[in-house]
């Protein structure tokens, strides 16, 4: 009889902020800043996290410089810092205050507390100007309001899916003929690969919160869509519907059963027993995992193929691919969910508004997306209306970015979608749904856990943190 045990990691919550960076590369560690030199020009400022090298190669060919050509009076200086959203709070809650001309952030929800507190500009006025309401999907700029004005646009949208290696399934399906021929269309169609994997030597699926527990919202977000329904969702952010009604409890318990099997965390067996790695694995380690065909699976958000780009070259490139998570039986519509990886302000305080919301109107146009989907995919998914690189000379992993994209774009233009949490739901109700963990390590029934996110949503409530969201179907 195998056994099952959970290698617990706890990780400590006052790094929050900090970590969260760590998230988006988890191993790299760059010099805190970079910048132009000394041209005579005045500065317009943008802070931005620590990428890796050759992804700032790519933002500096594909903005700062087309920008710095443009004119001869102003000069864009990029500073990378791996703890940018620490130090933008800092620079924004100072009295007067040294914050960046263009200012980053992790999307919307970081935005409302800043913009409420006059530390960011309305950028409503240069929507008009540069049409941005015509150019920018209707959900995203939406997301980007502040009590019915603009206060920042998205640089990227995130969905969330299945990464899988082909080589792991085609082994799988030799060993075991019963499995399904093509992609895995249903849970249990997953469920079902998952297992041969366990059994034949394999990880389930290799994610983790190693250094950075909001991973969690990820998985929260995934089976209350594709268990719960957006349509439900919706319902219960907008305060009708009970965060403890039994379509949540589903949905949680779910998860907790994926968790509890090896599914969600790096499941493999190890002396007959079953280790869960999900507190011992970040997202680089992970995709490196799947990229050596030591795991089936990578469950996980659309970002994620920044990280799949370092470790599937050469001849691995072809071995990845990407699906959406599939829905519950008793969801008749798949969806995919819509989210925000990124956001840009302008700071109240910034002399030189004008060239920085030139700058984002840059970022917002069909080159500057073309240039970072063909060497940079997975995190600029900029949130077009038509999302149509031309897609020569990109990459088979490129081309699966572009794809995904595409599909998730027609999907929400159709009114069939889901809410992320980091962009869509309201602070405390949010920071209550990180703490999924607690359910699948036994800590609490998903009953108790959603009493304490309702709970918590009952105070967003009454703060008037309720965010203005998108009706999917059904909910309208």
């Amino acid at each position: 009889m195998m056994k099952n045990k959970s290698r617990f990691l706890m990780w400590s919550g006052p790094f929050l902020v900090f970590a969260a960076a760590l998230f988006v590369f988890p191993l790299y560690a760059p010099p805190l800043y970079g910048g132009g030199q000394q041209t005579g020009r005045e500065q317009i400022t943008m802070w931005f996290w620590g990428a890796a090298p050759e992804y700032r190669m790519v933002l500096e060919e594909a903005l700062v410089k087309p920008y710095n050509a443009s004119q001869d009076t102003y000069e864009l200086v990029v500073s990378y810092d791996n703890a940018v959203d620490n130090n933008i709070a800092t620079a924004l809650a100072a009295d007067g205050g040294n914050a960046p001309d263009i200012v980053y952030g992790s999307g919307p929800a970081f935005v409302s507390q800043y913009a409420q507190a006059g530390k960011l500009l309305d950028l409503t006025p240069y929507a008009a100007r540069y049409g941005w309401i015509e150019r920018i999907m209707p959900a995203i700029y939406e997301a980007g309001k502040v009590n019915g004005k603009l206060y920042c646009l998205p640089g990227g949208t995130v969905t969330m899916g299945v990464f899988y290696n082909k080589k792991v399934l085609n082994d799988l399906r030799a060993k075991d003929p019963s499995l399904p021929r093509g992609v895995p269309a249903t849970i249990a169609e997953f469920e079902r690969f998952m297992e041969a994997a366990l059994k034949n030597g394999y990880y389930a699926s290799v994610t983790g919160n190693k250094g950075w527990k909001p991973v969690n919202e990820n998985y929260s977000t995934i089976f209350l869509n594709a268990v719960a329904g957006p349509e439900n969702v919706y319902k219960a952010v907008n305060g009708q519907k009970a965060f403890t009604d039994a379509e949540f409890v589903k949905a949680v318990n779910k998860s907790a059963e994926w968790y509890q099997k090896g599914y969600l965390g790096g499941g493999h067996i190890l002396n007959e027993t079953l280790v869960i790695d999900y507190p011992n694995l970040n997202f680089a380690e992970s995709c490196q995992l799947l990229a050596d065909d030591k795991a089936a699976f990578f469950v996980g958000p659309s970002l994620a193929f920044q990280f799949m780009n370092t470790y599937f070259q050469g001849n691995k490139t072809e071995n990845l691919g990407f699906t959406v998570f599939p829905m519950d039986p008793s969801i008749p519509t798949q969806s995919y969910v819509l989210g925000v990886v990124n956001s840009f302000s302008i700071w109240s305080g910034s002399k030189h508004a004008d060239e920085a919301a030139k700058i984002m109107d840059m970022m917002m146009s069909s080159a500057f997306a073309q240039s970072l989907a063909r060497v940079w995919p997975g995190y600029w998914a900029v949130p077009l209306n038509e999302f149509n690189p031309d897609t020569s000379g990109f990459s088979s992993l490129s081309l699966e970015f572009v794809s995904t994209i595409q599909k998730m774009y027609r999907s929400v233009a159709s009114g069939n979608f889901g809410i992320h949490i980091s962009t869509f739901y309201p602070p405390l109700t949010q920071a209550a749904l990180i703490d999924i963990e607690r359910v699948w390590l036994k800590d609490q029934t998903a009953e108790e856990f959603l009493r304490n996110v309702a709970a918590e949503y009952q105070k967003d409530a009454a703060r008037g943190s309720i965010p203005g969201i998108p009706a999917p179907n059904g909910a309208r």
